[in-house]
């Protein structure tokens, strides 16, 4: 780690960094961070199951405090709760650079998800957000994530497998409006979700990520694109046997006015 430390603070072309799985902990992010700190290149870092906690997290926000090159993070599969979920908010408050942030299974619970929505009415530059598998429940963090919603910048937000009611759920997609939403929630009958999408064009993501990789805007633009073509498919199948239909009925009628 402390090569590591060196590398990111001297390299000026070091662009994407992936260290993923290697099982980090809070005392190597220390080194690492230590090295991002003086870092003027990288943009994209992927910190994904790295055993890192509220005590690496407090590291982190010191980065994204300094930092101005950052723009994709990725801390999902870590062990942040609500110490580390709140010093990385109140450094998004500072920070505006980052537009990607992954967070999906941690343990930010209530009040991280609070401090979050917070953040995000404040940042000028986050656009993609995933707070998947993180123990949200209560009315007041989604009252706090839709009144964010309301007055930030946000293209993108997956909430898959969070406890949402039917009421939170109703008010998150009116005011996401025709972004990309996925929220994946046994507690949310798949026929709601159908009304919502008519109701508000919505595009809602049933399926679980799997194999995450990182969700830049040109991914999610491709998804949301698939999305409509899928439904283009489908209306052009259906098209097609009504049209078979017909010419078969044409057909029979043609054959009884020969045999006439």
């Amino acid at each position: 780690m402390w090569a590591m430390k060196r590398l990111l603070a001297n390299t000026k072309h070091l662009k994407f960094l992936a260290l993923a799985n290697n099982d980090i902990g809070d005392f190597g992010i220390g080194y690492l961070c230590a090295g991002l700190l003086h870092n003027s290149s990288l943009d994209t870092l992927d910190l994904r199951g790295n055993k890192i906690s509220d005590k690496g997290g407090v590291k982190i926000a010191e980065v994204l405090r300094e930092n101005d090159t950052l723009e994709n993070l990725d801390l999902s599969w870590n062990y942040l709760s609500f110490g580390g979920l709140v010093a990385i908010a109140e450094a998004l408050k500072a920070n505006s650079t980052i537009k990607n942030l992954q967070l999906s299974w941690n343990a930010i619970g209530k009040q991280g998800a609070i401090a979050i929505a917070d953040a995000m009415k404040v940042s000028q530059s986050l656009e993609v957000l995933n707070l998947s598998n993180n123990k949200i429940e209560g009315k007041e963090p989604w009252e706090a994530l839709i009144e964010a919603i309301r007055v930030c910048r946000l293209q993108s937000l997956s909430l898959t497998d969070n406890p949402l009611s039917h009421s939170m759920a109703d008010k998150l997609w009116e005011v996401m409006g025709a972004q990309l939403v996925d929220a994946k929630d046994k507690e949310v009958n798949p026929l709601d979700m159908d009304r919502l999408m008519q109701r508000y064009k919505v595009v809602i993501n049933h399926a679980s990520i799997k194999n995450f990789e990182y969700k830049g805007l040109e991914d999610l633009k491709h998804g949301y694109e698939a999305s409509g073509g899928r439904a283009a498919e489908e209306e052009a199948a259906q098209t097609a046997v009504e049209e078979a239909k017909a010419g078969q009925k044409e057909g029979k009628r043609d054959g009884k006015k020969t045999k006439k």
